[in-house]
């Protein structure tokens, strides 16, 4: 992690990059007995989401694209996670792309837009969250759906 902060321009000093590191991992949720380990080496599909969050952050990245962040996570650690990208987003020049086939993250995070793929196309697009709403409701090939 310090090599990679060291060549983003960050500052890479090893003791306030560890406690930088601990306070991160805190806000989003990462046990601290777990960042003594190799990245993402043992750790359980809840803790791998949680840890990319984290490694995003300690990058200090003006953007951070997540694919299918809500799996393996419970519902607490849910919010947990949400509550820190509606952190991430909301701070200037920052944003998330969030990969989802679920609402429930959806719900959470401020949305901004919905856009629904399908081989690789973007199908339909929508300011905020309602094309979401509307698909849980009748699936891609409902009345409302996008699908062919």
């Amino acid at each position: 992690m310090s090599q990679a902060i060291s060549s983003s321009g960050g500052d890479a000093a090893p003791i306030p990059l560890a406690s930088r590191f601990a306070a991160v991992a805190n806000h989003v949720g990462v046990r601290q007995e777990l960042l003594s380990r190799c990245v993402n080496d043992g750790f359980s599909g809840g803790e791998r989401k949680r840890m990319e969050i984290v490694q995003g952050m300690m990058l200090n990245s003006s953007f951070g694209v997540f694919d299918e962040l809500d799996s393996g996570l419970d519902v607490d650690g849910l919010r947990q996670v949400a509550a820190c990208l509606t952190d991430w987003r909301g701070a200037p020049g920052k944003g998330v792309l969030i990969i989802t086939h679920y609402l429930q993250l959806l719900d959470l995070v401020p949305v901004d837009w919905v856009h629904v793929l399908q081989n690789g196309r973007i199908m339909k697009s929508e300011q905020g969250v309602a094309l979401a709403n509307k698909l849980a409701r009748t699936g891609f090939l409902g009345d409302e759906g996008v699908g062919p």
